[in-house]
């Protein structure tokens, strides 16, 4: 792991890295791993998932449809080291991060949905859901590909970024992080289609078939049931 680059992201969300190690909830999160770690056994589904990263386990599951047929393709490596452990919590307190201080770069109208979202019926979570788009738009988009893996951060580091809308310089990690920022703060199940990312690697019909499954979901979507956001 990039010291340098993980203590950049941390300043960026307001955090010290040299910090974090006596930070409650950073503790919490390590404790959880090593729970995991120690109740998951050695064969099992859950094993496997846990030896891999996520990026290898996330493309193992994109190419093959069936599951045993992704668990397959991973590496069989011992279960993770104390350090790794470390790592993996530190990751997911970053992700945790990101998120919360996104909230604060969240405009007044974007606050105001969110607020409406909780207690809406699922007709006005729909109509609030089409809005969001035009609210989230950026309009200081990067120039050409050529700089596309060369971005400061301020595009996508919350203390950085600013207010998101048509003038600010979020990129897609940034308003990503900003529309998971709304779904926290509306109390609302969201999930990340990587659409695409999915087409690039040419898995079109897995795409399509994710897109449609949420578009079902929301069509479906109970006037009972308040927190889709999918």
């Amino acid at each position: 792991m990039n010291i340098q680059v993980m203590s950049a992201c941390f300043a960026g969300c307001g955090i010290q890295y040299d910090t974090i190690g006596q930070d409650r909830r950073f503790q919490k999160l390590l404790k959880a791993e090593q729970r995991t770690r120690s109740g998951i056994g050695t064969r099992s589904y859950a094993a496997e998932a846990f030896r891999a990263t996520p990026s290898k386990l996330a493309q193992a599951l994109r190419i093959y449809d069936e599951e045993h047929m992704a668990f397959a393709t991973l590496p069989r490596d011992p279960l993770p080291e104390d350090s790794t452990l470390y790592e993996r919590a530190l990751l997911r307190y970053l992700g945790e991060l990101l998120v919360r201080e996104s909230q604060k770069n969240l405009t007044k109208e974007i606050r105001e949905l969110a607020r409406e979202w909780k207690s809406a019926s699922s007709k006005k979570q729909r109509e609030i859901a089409r809005k969001l788009p035009e609210l989230f738009r950026c309009g200081r988009l990067i120039d050409s590909w050529d700089n596309y893996a060369d971005q400061p951060t301020e595009r996508f580091l919350p203390h950085l970024n600013g207010k998101i809308g048509k003038e600010s310089r979020h990129n897609c990690l940034g308003v990503a992080q900003a529309l998971a920022a709304f779904a926290r703060l509306a109390k609302a199940r969201n999930v990340l289609l990587m659409h695409g990312e999915i087409a690039a690697r040419k898995h079109e019909e897995l795409a399509l078939k994710l897109s449609t499954d949420a578009d079902v979901a929301l069509s479906q979507n109970g006037a009972d049931d308040k927190g889709l956001f999918e």
